[in-house]
């Protein structure tokens, strides 16, 4: 096969699974997006005397490449070199999952190499959920975020049996393609269409009859969801008091509550500046809270803010505690959601799931000297502390 034809398989692999994260095509583009790859990689397998297996790292980092940089480019709005770094290193690791999937497949044939493949890109993905450099945005489960009708099953499955479904179907639909136009053998093939056929289709259907067959509970609340339009680069973290941001956040309020208002939800950080956790109470920002909610008695204001909490002597510290100059004092800030309500009840949750390079440092004990390199967007920067296990409000 001649390389510009390898360069345009490469090159539309990537721009097809790239279409699953546009707002206008449906995330059943994924279904063929790994076929053009597929095609790479049994090239190269068949005629692996004549060619190394690094080709297919190549290659794929090419789809990989173009799949990651068309997907998230828009990061550079906020950050060019953590764009960059999102693009590259991503599918740097997409290309090594693929790359590893080919060398097994030439040491222990087609078979083991397919299964190979699935375990290892869904272990890839598991990883990608939870390690220190998570970056889960584009695992393929994720694809049909738009499409919800079509994956109620998720509830089940989570993303992952999304990804699975997809990388089966991919497999399928490369062997019926490949079995037709290269070995010209139509063999099997009725079979193999039935097969994809359900697998498309069953979890759609199963899908469709949870979605338009869910009947809402009994007792449910009324939620008013708030997001003031104000600038997060000129007027957010530097322009704006606290004070004057709620304001905004309660005009809009006042406008929208009315008696059967059960919670208002604010957005992330709409209290920017660090509050200490233990003097919330005599805040001014909290105070403007409780002013609102003496007047709506029945309510519960859910909303973000940046926290932060100071170590006493001896408590154990977190491995993102921070030193305060000059005192051997050390703190830990969070991201945090806050809900009051008007018997000055404060529930604090801290996220813990962070964006990498902006919120948290991988591996702060080996790379904590690279903090000051963390992408500024306003607010705080640098690792900011987690809660161990996820809790909710009461």
């Amino acid at each position: 096969m001649k390389r510009y034809k390898l360069i345009c398989l490469a090159t539309l692999s990537g721009a097809i699974l790239s279409l699953a994260w546009t707002e206008w095509c449906f995330g059943l583009a994924l279904f063929i997006g790994f076929v053009p790859l597929l095609f790479i990689e049994n090239y190269f397998d068949r005629n692996k005397h004549e060619y190394r297996s690094f080709n297919v790292f190549i290659y794929s980092y090419l789809s990989f490449f173009i799949w990651n940089g068309i997907s998230t480019w828009w990061i550079i709005k906020a950050t060019l070199v953590g764009m960059a770094s999102a693009v590259i290193f991503n599918s740097l690791f997409m290309a090594t999952v693929y790359w590893l999937y080919h060398i097994v497949k030439r040491m222990f044939g087609s078979k083991s190499g397919i299964c190979f493949f699935v375990f290892l890109w869904l272990s890839f993905e598991y990883l990608h959920l939870n390690w220190e450099l998570s970056w889960p945005w584009l695992n393929l489960g994720n694809g049909f975020a738009k499409d919800n009708v079509l994956i109620q099953w998720y509830e089940y499955t989570g993303i992952l049996g999304g990804s699975l479904w997809i990388l089966i179907c991919n497999i399928l639909i490369f062997f019926i393609i490949n079995d037709i136009f290269i070995k010209k053998s139509f063999s099997g093939i009725r079979n193999k269409l039935i097969v994809l056929s359900f697998l498309i289709f069953c979890p759609i259907l199963i899908s469709l009859f949870i979605y338009y067959s869910y009947k809402e509970k009994l007792n449910p609340r009324q939620l008013l969801v708030i997001q003031p339009n104000i600038d997060p680069y000129n007027e957010k973290f530097s322009g704006m008091t606290n004070e004057e941001q709620l304001d905004i956040l309660l005009a809009l309020a006042n406008q929208n509550t009315d008696s059967s208002t059960d919670f208002i939800i604010g957005p992330e950080t709409a209290i920017p500046t660090v509050l200490w956790e233990n003097d919330i109470p005599f805040s001014n920002s909290y105070k403007v809270l409780q002013k609102f909610l003496s007047a709506h008695s029945r309510i519960r204001f859910i909303l973000g803010l940046s926290s932060g909490k100071v170590y006493r002597d001896g408590e154990l510290r977190s491995e993102t505690a921070r030193k305060f100059r000059n005192t051997n004092m050390y703190y830990d800030l969070y991201n945090t959601a806050m809900q009051v309500d008007t018997g000055r009840n404060i529930q604090l949750y801290h996220k813990s799931k962070l964006v990498l390079g902006v919120e948290k440092m991988p591996f702060p004990k080996v790379l904590g000297f690279l903090e000051k390199y963390a992408a500024d967007l306003g607010g705080t920067t640098g690792s900011l502390g987690i809660q161990d296990e996820p809790t909710v409000f009461k």
